[in-house]
């Protein structure tokens, strides 16, 4: 739901509200009203002119976000008073859970030129899990096992950068790793326009060719977990390197095998290579962009930033193209209008009649787990069930606003999702209290976006799939009695996080 700014108080608000009553007996993690207000204060400011969404009852008003809060602060408050050393990661633990639970709750939104661009850190869904993986630590060693020792948190830190530092648990370890020790990451969170920079990599993304909505869908995706341009230059560099080293241990007859004259091996190395310059050439215009000593304004630094999300964004399409030699690479055909899909197709028809499989044919379904689970700690699910058929066994007498509402719910847990239509992949936000957003792929322009209230979904949605795993959480909407926690190990299997 939009949020005009007469309208930004009232969450805030809500959220304080329901901050007090969460963490009324947590001694251990709760803020002082002062500093409670300060936070929020900061934190409103960085939509600017913009909106805030609202998620506080998939986070503070859910019992599970409680349960494991009462735990941490329990186990707190037996590790400080038994302690006989200093623990950095103990110490920031307190400021660490606030800044969690008010990002998670709260994502500040803004719009350039008609296009959105949200800050978001952690979903509700990582928040849970991160949460329970602290519970376990401080029973057993310490937080830093759970990524928070390696994200070089700084507690007396603007907000942007505390804000960017967190959003690393969202990143696979390798990925984070190589985040934190790029210079240029330091760099863009310490700049007084840390959250220009960050808004600016939330871009929209469109495909840039005619057979490439799904690699488009999921880097939207992948946006919402790190925001940062040198976020995205490490999961480009992850990709590369993982379909290197997948050539590499390729047999013969497959390097070998030829398509339009080149080997395999001469064609990937090829998308490999120019990838990779690709990505040194945004790092070098980076560099210079978000230097002290750049010329350019706040606005144009900006901008320059958008312009170098949206080359990362084609030379990632081209590279996911090749990284299944099983088949036929698909073909790819450069879109000659950017915001008509139709009017690309008709422009290209000579060359699509010539090859209409290869032109037509994108990535599989399973492109979608193959690109995230070797950069995310919570990879997206690559299996998909009728939107139709969710709760069709049980649910039945459910009304088009009660099957709305759950399913807003679901998607809301995550942000977003990645839908598919047919052999098409789109990207649906839960963009506001309850509300949807299909961003159309095939275009480049947010006009094209279709925004919808819930209880409009099941007929908005029909012929589309959604992810079995949103399905599920929509079976299991039921909330959860108090103190009815999910064992660490059940959390585990059932989102796949690694930290």
């Amino acid at each position: 739901m939009a949020t005009p700014a007469s309208v930004i108080p009232d969450i805030i608000s809500r959220f304080a509200v329901s901050y007090q009553e969460t963490m009324k007996n947590l001694t251990a993690l709760k803020l002082s009203g002062d500093d409670l207000h300060n936070r929020l204060n900061t934190f409103q400011n960085l939509a600017g002119g913009g909106e805030l969404n609202s998620y506080v009852d998939q986070t503070l008003n859910d019992q599970g976000v409680r349960d494991w809060l009462q735990k941490i602060n329990l186990r707190l408050t037996h590790r400080i008073s038994t302690r006989s050393d200093v623990d950095e990661n103990i110490d920031n633990l307190k400021d660490i859970i606030n800044d969690l639970l008010i990002s998670s709750s709260l994502v500040p939104v803004r719009y350039e030129n008609g296009n959105r661009q949200a800050l978001e850190v952690l979903s509700p869904a990582a928040l849970t899990v991160v949460l329970a993986k602290v519970a376990k630590d401080l029973a057993e060693l310490s937080p830093m096992t759970s990524g928070l020792g390696d994200i070089r948190y700084k507690p007396e830190g603007q907000l942007s950068e505390r804000l960017a530092r967190l959003a690393l648990l969202n990143m696979a370890p390798d990925v984070r790793k190589g985040i934190v020790e790029n210079p240029l990451f330091e760099q863009i969170v310490t700049s007084s326009n840390a959250a220009d920079f960050m808004f600016a990599a939330n871009v929209r993304e469109g495909q840039q060719f005619l057979n490439t909505c799904i690699s488009a869908s999921v880097h939207n995706y992948i946006r919402t977990q790190t925001p940062t341009i040198i976020g995205l230059l490490e999961v480009g560099k992850k990709l590369a390197d993982k379909i290197q080293a997948k050539l590499d241990a390729s047999p013969a007859e497959v390097k070998n095998k030829k398509y339009e004259g080149r080997t395999v091996e001469r064609h990937v190395g090829s998308r490999i290579s120019q990838a990779r310059e690709v990505f040194a050439y945004i790092e070098r215009e980076v560099a210079k962009t978000t230097s002290d000593t750049s010329s350019l304004t706040a606005r144009e630094k900006a901008k320059v930033l958008l312009d170098l999300n949206g080359v990362w964004g084609r030379v990632m399409q081209k590279l996911e193209a090749v990284q299944d030699f099983s088949d036929e690479f698909p073909k790819l055909t450069n879109k000659g209008h950017r915001d008509s899909y139709e009017m690309s197709l008709v422009l290209s028809l000579p060359k699509v009649f010539h090859e209409p499989r290869r032109r037509l044919t994108g990535m599989p379904e399973d492109h979608i787990s193959k690109v995230s689970e070797s950069v995310l700690a919570r990879p997206l699910t690559g299996t998909y069930i009728q939107a139709s058929v969710c709760h069709r066994d049980h649910h039945d007498d459910l009304t088009d606003a009660e099957w709305g509402k759950r399913l807003w719910n679901a998607v809301a847990y995550d942000h977003a999702c990645v839908l598919m239509h047919g052999h098409h992949a789109l990207y649906l936000r839960a963009s506001g209290e309850f509300e949807f957003t299909i961003v159309e792929t095939k275009r480049y322009s947010s006009k094209s976006d279709i925004t919808f209230k819930a209880k409009e979904a099941r007929s908005k949605l029909k012929g589309f799939e959604i992810p079995t795993d949103i399905c599920h959480r929509m079976t299991s909407a039921a909330p959860r009695a108090s103190g009815e926690i999910p064992s660490w190990e059940d959390v585990a299997v059932r989102v796949t996080i690694s930290f």
